[in-house]
């Protein structure tokens, strides 16, 4: 019985330890989150509002790098129309990966998906470096497929 129970905990330990989440990485997935209800109230600032104000925060996609926070607003105003539900779509992530690369910086890697009323829908992949500032944890790198 006890090489049954020893050889079961070897089989557990390991899931185990991949069920545990960080207290970074549920702040983190909580601004990935909200951005995200952000984006399908139609609230461009609230979805905003997970990017860092720093002039260096970055975006970088398919067609190119975007520097600082005004110039993204921009981008995402041109490309999206926040108005209307069915031109904007139901953006959802799920979380890939979680690294804490030191106690202010994290990466954090997910699937997102927007998904259209007409059925249609578009879908990548995102790494994101997080800085933790005053205000919480804030995207300070963007890169979207």
């Amino acid at each position: 019985m006890l090489k049954f129970l020893s050889l079961l905990a070897l089989v557990l330990a390991p899931s185990l330890a991949f069920a545990e989440v960080s207290p970074q990485q549920r702040a983190v997935e909580a601004v990935i989150a909200d951005s995200a209800a952000g984006w399908n109230a139609g609230d461009v600032a609230r979805f905003m509002a997970s990017y860092s104000d720093a002039p260096e925060t970055s975006f970088v996609t398919e067609e190119g790098l975007v520097r600082g926070k005004a110039a993204m607003l921009e981008r995402y105003k041109a490309k999206y129309d926040f108005g209307d539900p069915a031109k904007r779509g139901v953006l959802s992530f799920e979380s890939v990966d979680f690294r804490l690369l030191d106690p202010t910086h994290a990466l954090y890697v997910g699937r997102w998906a927007l998904a259209y009323p007409n059925g249609t829908s578009a879908k990548g992949y995102t790494s994101l470096i997080m800085a933790l500032e005053p205000g919480g944890w804030r995207i300070i790198a963007d890169h979207s497929s």
